[in-house]
């Protein structure tokens, strides 16, 4: 979730002064070598599942309905992660007092609720992503690695267009035309 929230926030700043299409990243992408809005993104990611839907709907207006109806979840799943990271796969509630030296069993997950743990949150990642990516993304991803891109290349006779689409399919599995990656110049360089 954080990818695709900072791409959100980075593509269309105004989000987090509630002015969403106000400003296009892209100039500040271009004026700004440090442009990064990746700790505001960080923080929808911190604290319980209800804390981080209400930063999601604060900075979106509204959050993917399976998101919502999924929080207790979420809870699980969280506090789970959480055990396993930092008290070695036993619930973090069970160790209160540091002087607690008593060992607890670790939690145990079948194999059927981890794949539909897996099933969840890749449904809850393709709502996020639909919703984000076209309101507020667009292809941003895509003019933010052009922006990084090594213009530097042996273009073996080819123009910048196609070396780009080359680029970007190898990057991401996926095809657009030679006039799309121009255009894509374009704006770029108009901005």
């Amino acid at each position: 979730m954080k990818t695709i929230i900072r791409a959100a926030l980075e593509s269309d700043p105004g989000i987090l002064h509630g002015s969403s299409r106000t400003v296009d990243g892209v100039n500040y992408l271009k004026s700004n070598p440090k442009y990064s809005l990746k700790e505001n993104a960080d923080d929808v990611s911190i604290g319980d599942w209800n804390q981080r839907i209400a930063k999601y709907e604060k900075l979106f207006g509204s959050a993917p309905n399976t998101m919502k109806s999924s929080v207790a979840k979420l809870e699980d799943l969280r506090r789970t992660r959480n055990g396993v990271t930092h008290t070695f796969g036993r619930a973090s509630d069970d160790y209160d007092s540091i002087i607690d030296a008593n060992t607890k069993p670790q939690r145990k997950v079948s194999e059927k609720k981890f794949v539909e743990t897996l099933a969840l949150i890749g449904k809850i990642a393709k709502e996020v992503e639909r919703d984000l990516g076209i309101k507020h993304v667009g292809d941003f991803e895509t003019v933010y690695f052009y922006h990084q891109w090594d213009k530097e290349f042996d273009s073996n006779h080819q123009t910048e267009s196609k070396v780009l689409k080359k680029k970007v399919g190898q990057l991401h599995g996926r095809g657009m035309g030679n006039t799309y990656f121009q255009e894509l110049i374009n704006y770029y360089n108009a901005v």
